[in-house]
């Protein structure tokens, strides 16, 4: 391996510096409102200095995304194999844990979560870069979703009919997938996903009374959604 040069080096750290300084003023200033010329302001900097390094917002923001998308999926996978090495850990109860690590993280870096999942940004259309991020999270989910079809196979609760349409197409992602699943097995992990997202979503966008917030009202929305597909 070549070592990095200092000059690499001091990239590096301004890069970061960069990023750090975007993050404090999209906390200031909102999620619409993120300019080079705010964090260059920030950072003590001529606006033009900074377009040594980022080309544009869009090429900023792709840069914070793609890190929050990081982050979030570092844990995730984290608590997946922590679990997941459990003698006789069932694949229901490593998708509890997963979902709590999803809704810990998302209330600790709520700034970070809203950037990846909240209201889009005008201008903003993201890249190929943010997409590949993007299924970190959700591909823990499908890892999930996989074990559990090595565990128990195609479970019968699975086999209600798909709309051909809707079989198609979920056909189409299992396709991309590392290892296939089953459409059946691709509409169930949907499922949960879409509980899981929608229970954050409250919780995160105080669309809940504040005594309705809390881990134990979490778990048991999310349990339920998973417990009708993901039998023990």
């Amino acid at each position: 391996m070549v070592a990095a040069t200092r000059r690499d080096r001091l990239r590096t750290e301004t890069i970061a510096e960069i990023k750090q300084a975007a993050w404090a003023e999209l906390q200031e200033a909102g999620l619409q409102d993120l300019s080079l010329r705010g964090v260059a302001r920030r950072l003590g900097m001529a606006p033009s200095a900074l377009y040594r390094y980022f080309e544009s917002r869009d090429e900023l923001l792709t840069a914070l995304i793609i890190e929050a998308y990081s982050a979030l999926g570092d844990e995730l996978e984290r608590h997946y194999r922590r679990t997941s090495r459990r003698r006789n850990t069932h694949a229901h109860d490593v998708f509890l844990e997963v979902a709590r690590a999803y809704r810990k993280w998302a209330l600790s870096h709520p700034l970070e979560y809203k950037l990846i999942f909240g209201t889009s940004i005008p201008g903003y259309t993201g890249t190929e870069q943010t997409t590949e991020a993007s299924m970190r999270s959700s591909g823990v989910l499908l890892r999930v979703m996989t074990d559990l079809v090595r565990q128990e196979g195609l479970a019968d609760i699975w086999r209600a009919d798909l709309a051909p349409e809707v079989r198609k197409k979920l056909q189409a992602w299992s396709e991309t997938l590392n290892e296939p699943l089953p459409p059946e097995a691709l509409r169930a992990a949907l499922a949960c996903y879409a509980t899981l997202h929608g229970a954050i979503n409250l919780e995160i966008y105080s669309h809940l009374p504040s005594k309705m917030s809390s881990e134990e009202m979490f778990v048991a929305l999310v349990e339920n959604s998973v417990a009708t597909v993901l039998p023990r």
